[in-house]
């Protein structure tokens, strides 16, 4: 009995030992990121003249998230557009007088051959076993339909702004965007093999939009929607490693503390929270399955000698 649990011992030892000493615990190499404003270091657009839209200074989440993956961190390639909708469209913004714009929208990121960034991607040769591809969008989409609703209502501040894309607005078009995304990054034309995908906050909690019934029915739908569009995709691509951040949950908080100065992108805080969130989400590549199977290899000796 003592030599069994000995022997056991030393079956777990050794699988630690695999999975501390193996390339695979180093983390993701690569973390690729789409999305909006909420994933957007800056590399593409202006951010709030800092590159990114949080506080001066601070790093967003997917570039925490990259740094954290083993002891040199991952290389981040953020292709996210600060405006984007889950269409080819970016929402602009009618009080600086920026009109909706097309090309930079999430399924332009995609698909668009100006971009070309599966090709880019391609290029890189990365290995895609290592590197984990995040997808992050949707409140655009919301705000692409307040937009439209306030010039239609002649609101002072806002210019004729037509909604670009008639489904705007639409939180369940807007989660099949997404489902959509998801589809194009495990094709042939990226070969996505790691995916990691953030619900929305609840809008009606930014600053903003304290309140607003709108908000909170489109968060919650958009989320709903979701939950289902991940749940076909996962029966679909059984070999597909899918994760999820619930930054609905996380954002249920002080808004002074979790939002930046405009009041409606997170602070240094929430990407902190979010950043932490998707490291606790994305398991070490393999690590499970080497624990694993050393315990289910241990299982069968064990019923083989209890015969």
């Amino acid at each position: 009995m003592i030599k069994m649990k000995n022997w056991m011992l030393g079956v777990v030892v050794l699988c630690l030992f695999l999975i501390l000493g193996s390339p695979a615990f180093a983390g993701f190499a690569n973390v690729v990121s789409f999305g909006d404003s909420l994933s957007d270091d800056g590399g593409v657009s202006t951010g709030f003249g800092n590159g990114r839209y949080t506080d001066a200074g601070a790093p967003i989440w997917v570039e925490l998230l990259a740094a954290a993956q083993g002891a040199q961190g991952a290389q981040l390639y953020d292709f996210a557009f600060g405006g984007a909708t889950t269409t080819t469209w970016n929402v602009g913004s009618p009080q600086q007088g920026y009109p909706p714009l097309e090309g930079t929208g999430l399924e332009s990121q995609l698909l668009d051959p100006f971009w070309d960034i599966s090709g880019y991607i391609n290029g890189l040769g990365l290995d895609k076993s290592s590197t984990l591809f995040t997808v992050w969008a949707g409140g655009n989409d919301f705000l692409a339909s307040v937009y439209g609703a306030a010039a239609s209502a002649g609101a002072p501040g806002y210019p004729d702004y037509p909604i670009p894309h008639p489904a705007l607005g639409d939180p369940t078009f807007a989660a099949q965007q997404i489902g959509l995304a998801l589809d194009i990054l495990v094709s042939p034309l990226f070969g996505a093999q790691n995916i990691l995908v953030p619900n929305l906050p609840d809008i009606s909690l930014t600053i903003p939009f304290l309140g607003n019934e709108a908000a909170s029915w489109f968060s919650g739908e958009f989320n709903t929607a979701l939950e289902a569009e991940l749940a076909q995709f996962r029966l679909d691509n059984p070999l597909v490693n899918l994760y999820t951040v619930d930054a609905f949950a996380l954002f249920d908080g002080d808004p002074a503390l979790l939002w930046a100065g405009d009041g409606f992108h997170p602070s240094a805080l929430g990407h902190q929270m979010i950043a932490d969130a998707a490291n606790a989400a994305v398991p070490i590549p393999g690590a499970i399955w080497l624990l694993g199977s050393g315990l289910i290899g241990f299982a069968g000796l064990k019923r083989k000698q209890n015969r």
